[in-house]
């Protein structure tokens, strides 16, 4: 029980200090040196060995945000897959659009350091004259493993409907031949939820890169304590049925529900994982809930199905991790929103407006010209008064913090808005008789 998989991305300040110089200069030459030979090269750190690679990454973000290394640990000769990956670049100018550092810590790395990687990402960072100025959450996988009970019996119910779900999009049961795999709901959203045979996955991950370390890190945390350096078979150390409930949280979950950086990740993890979970009051509408019998969707009546005994044990594993001191996650008001999730927001409006108009929307293009033409009439005919739509721009000015520069106080001292070209008077308040200098 415990998080898996976790990406963040930061901005990153670098010393000027020559000493820092000089690492960057040693990473610069294993990158070459990796071009060069067509492998990953190490680079000695204290306590680990930090491998480079010979590419830089594009990565994700509106901008691009071009990382011109690209590192990692925890994966033995070098391996493309590493443990944990380590994106960086040395421009000082960075924002949430443009950063210039991004981590990747997998499966691996929980199961094998710990939260002891992030020492090592902390020495990586002092080494090379690094201070993390701000760095939020890209991703987030929350695990339960449970073990010895079979995954084909609890994937032959979801196939028959015993499981209540608010996610949209439903995948179906995966298949390998006549075997039944796994399943996830809510793929792409927010969050989503996903029951798989880790058994299986864990004998096709043994010959891959870190794949004896990582099974090594995980069954050691189930308390099976294998010896993988024997001539005992993979398939004999691991029990006989191993099921792996995982929930995922996106991007837009953090920015939804004010987890916007990694501390405050960090100090609401419990938090995040009841609310992915759906614990106390979240209860009600979870991500899954698992029923002892079909839900009955046609007649509305999906609560009336109980939670099954299976369910309720996983519920109880991941309340005893994350304990009783949780504070609900609420969802982030609109006016407090971040730019790119009123964005999407804005975008879903339009395309449900066009819906109601009957205009498809087939591209970016088709977008913008229902948009123009939309946001015209809205302003022509929508029967909004002067004083309602200045009123409304000023609460939301006010509440991104942009009111002063753009409002005034008129003859009556209430606020207004400046006209165009009008410079912001300056205001001196009258001195007091006690404050008059003579």
């Amino acid at each position: 029980m415990g998080w898996d998989w976790l990406e963040l991305s930061a901005c990153v300040g670098w010393s000027g200090h020559p000493e820092h110089g000089d690492a960057w200069d040693v990473l610069e030459r294993a990158r070459d040196l990796a071009r060069e030979r067509r492998a990953a090269q190490p680079v000695r750190l204290d306590g680990f060995t930090l491998w480079v690679s010979g590419r830089g990454d594009a990565g994700g973000g509106p901008r691009g945000s071009y990382c011109e290394f690209v590192a990692g640990f925890g994966a033995a000769s070098g391996k493309a897959s590493h443990a944990v990956t380590v994106h960086l670049d040395r421009r000082q100018t960075c924002d949430r659009g443009l950063h210039n550092a991004r981590v990747r810590l997998t499966g691996t790395a929980w199961a094998t350091y710990g939260e002891g990687a992030f020492t090592h990402l902390t020495d990586l960072l002092e080494w090379l004259g690094g201070e993390i100025a701000d760095a939020w959450p890209r991703r987030a996988d929350l695990k339960v493993d449970a073990v010895w009970v079979p995954s084909a019996p609890i994937l032959r119910g979801v196939e028959a409907g015993c499981f209540t779900s608010r996610c949209r999009r439903r995948g179906g049961v995966e298949r390998d031949g006549q075997k039944l795999t796994g399943t996830t709901l809510g793929r792409g959203g927010r969050a989503s939820v996903t029951i798989y045979d880790k058994r299986q996955e864990l004998l096709g991950k043994a010959a891959a890169a870190g794949g004896p370390a990582y099974i090594d890190g995980l069954l050691t945390n189930l308390r099976l304590r294998p010896d993988l350096s024997g001539d005992v078979p993979l398939r004999q150390l691991l029990p006989r049925d191993l099921t792996r409930f995982e929930w995922r949280a996106n991007k837009a979950f953090f920015d939804m529900y004010g987890v916007r950086d990694m501390r405050s990740f960090w100090d609401r993890r419990a938090d995040v994982a009841a609310k992915l979970a759906g614990l106390g009051d979240d209860s009600r509408r979870p991500l899954l809930r698992l029923t002892d019998r079909p839900a009955d969707r046609a007649a509305g009546h999906q609560s009336r199905a109980e939670t099954s005994a299976l369910w309720q044990k996983v519920l109880g594993a991941v309340e005893s991790w994350s304990g009783t001191s949780r504070s609900r996650l609420t969802p982030t008001p609109a006016m407090l929103m971040p730019p790119e999730m009123l964005d999407q927001r804005l975008a879903s409006m339009l395309c449900q407006l066009a819906a109601y108009d009957g205009v498809p929307i087939r591209n970016a293009g088709d977008l913008n010209s229902y948009g123009q033409g939309r946001v015209h009439k809205l302003a022509v005919a929508g029967g909004f008064t002067d004083e309602w739509l200045a009123a409304r721009s000023m609460a939301k000015l006010d509440a991104a913090g942009n009111l002063d520069a753009v409002t005034t106080r008129g003859d009556g001292h209430e606020l207004r808005f400046l006209e165009p070209g009008e410079e912001k008077p300056v205001y001196q308040r009258d001195l007091r008789p006690d404050e008059v200098p003579f």
